[in-house]
Parts: C-alpha cells; sequence; structure tokens
C-alpha cells in the first residue's frame, strides 16, 4: 500500500474519531433537563451541524479511498446505505450501551473497517488479497460482527467483507459431480476460487472437520472450471494449530490445489 493510501486511512479514521465524539455530544444534549428549552436547542443543533459535517468528510474521505483501492463495485451500495442512514434519523436508540448512535456513522465504520481489511495486499496478485481476507476473519468478528455460533456464520462474514473486492462473489456455487450436484459454500467465478467452511469447539470435531474437507475434495475432482481450493477451518482455542491441520491433509494425500487455512478467533456461547 502507498504512502498516500495509508496517510487517507489515517485521515479517515481521525474524522470517525471526530464523528464519534460529536455523536456523544448529541446523545448528551438530548438528555439535558427540558427547563431551559432554548439553551437546550442551541446546545443540540450545534452537536448536531458538528456530526453532520464530520460524517460528510468521511464519507468523501472513504469514497476516495475505496476508489484508490479499486474497490469501485461496492461504493454504489456504500452511497445508498449512507444517504438513506441520514434520512431515517440522526439518532438512534442503543438498548445494549444506553445511548444513541448515529445510523449514518454506523455504515461508514462498517464499511471502512471493511477497506482496512481489504488495504493490506492491495500490491499483490487478487488470489492473495482473497486468502488476506480470509485469513482475516477474526479480525472481522473483533471488529465488525458479533461472535459467530455456527459455520454459516462465519462464510457470511467473510462474503459481506470480500464483495467489496470482489463482487461476483458467490455463495453456494453448484458444481457437479458424478452422481449429485454439490453446493459449495462460496465461490469467486474471476479468481477459479472456492472455499469451503467448518467451524469446531473440540478437537474431535475438528479432526471430523479434516474428513469432512477430505469428501469435498474428492467431490470436487471431477470439476475442471475451479482452480484453487480453500479449507478454512474456524476454531475457538488452542487445541490445534496450523501445523497440524497441514499434517493431517499432508496425511490424506490432499490434492495440491487444497490449502489449508486454520482460523482462531472469538466464539459465541460454550
Amino acid at each position: 500500500m502507498v504512502f498516500n493510501e495509508c496517510s487517507l486511512i489515517e485521515s479517515v479514521a481521525t474524522t470517525l474519531d471526530q464523528a464519534r465524539n460529536a455523536e456523544l455530544a448529541c446523545d448528551r444534549a438530548s438528555r439535558q433537563p427540558i427547563t431551559d428549552r432554548i439553551l437546550l436547542n442551541e446546545s443540540y443543533s450545534a452537536a448536531s451541524q458538528e456530526l453532520q459535517t464530520h460524517l460528510q468528510a468521511a464519507f468523501r474521505e472513504i469514497c476516495l479511498l475505496a476508489e484508490k483501492l479499486g474497490v469501485l463495485q461496492g461504493l454504489s451500495t456504500f452511497h445508498r446505505d449512507f444517504e438513506n442512514a441520514l434520512e431515517t434519523s440522526e439518532l438512534e436508540p442503543c438498548l445494549n450501551e444506553g445511548r444513541g448512535f448515529s445510523p449514518a456513522l454506523k455504515v461508514l465504520e462498517v464499511f471502512f473497517n471493511s477497506l482496512q481489511v481489504i488495504s493490506g495486499h492491495t500490491r499483490t496478485t487478487a488470489i492473495q488479497a482473497f486468502e488476506h481476507i480470509l485469513r482475516s476473519t477474526p479480525k472481522m468478528f473483533d471488529d465488525l460482527f458479533d461472535p459467530p455460533a455456527k459455520e454459516v456464520e462465519v462464510r457470511n462474514a467473510v462474503w459481506k467483507v470480500a464483495q467489496f473486492a470482489f463482487p461476483d462473489i458467490q455463495r453456494e456455487a453448484v458444481i457437479p459431480g458424478s452422481l449429485k450436484l454439490h453446493r459449495t459454500d462460496l465461490a469467486v467465478p474471476s479468481l477459479r476460487t472456492v472455499v469451503e467452511f467448518k467451524f469446531a469447539r473440540t478437537l474431535t470435531t475438528a479432526k471430523s472437520c479434516v474428513d469432512e474437507f477430505y469428501s469435498d475434495m474428492k467431490a470436487y475432482t471431477q470439476t475442471h472450471q475451479w482452480a484453487h481450493f480453500y479449507a478454512v477451518l474456524y476454531i475457538r482455542g488452542n487445541f490445534m494449530t496450523q501445523a497440524d491441520l497441514d499434517q493431517a491433509f499432508k496425511e490424506k494425500n490432499a490434492d495440491r490445489n487444497w490449502t489449508p487455512i486454520l482460523l482462531t478467533g472469538p466464539v459465541k456461547g460454550n
């Protein structure tokens, strides 16, 4: 990533911090006693104007960053979501935090965090950039989404982030087999890449997941449309390492076009 892109990311982060401070000021102003309604209106109006200024500035900077990173397909959706959020209400109640939050600011934060994930490999090949997104999945659950409780939630998180860089990404793409049709977890036709996800809370389940990956591997041997396959195992805890997963694939005589990835991250529940 070139220097001006790094500087732009820092600038966006600073502007979003300023927007968050203005958001808090709006919330505090809205909670003031209404004994002095004129003072209340003036206080809220000033905070509101500051919030809108920072929101619009962050929006412009994020659009510029997306253009520099080549993430153009997601801009129209981002623009629509931002405008819709601005039109709903300035502050919405957040019961978990006991305060109001700006829907428009949330839209900015989600898209910006996605760009930060993508930005790490803008100077490498597309397949390397996609792999970087896969390996960054635990960070998505730290920064963007609630911890997953099952496999499909891991897949959906990756899909939501990756679609900004790879708009042709598909969920449950169909691959013909010798006896039946198989559905992938994710597929990116432009990269000729398929991803299979598994989710494990225990070592016993993780070992079963390896067997399931092997079954997937054999099911896809007849296809020539796809060239790269990722076997992503998301676990909680340290009961397995990447070396363990690599060895398990080696013992299965896994095809060379399959890349195993072990992800350790937060998990919802026990």
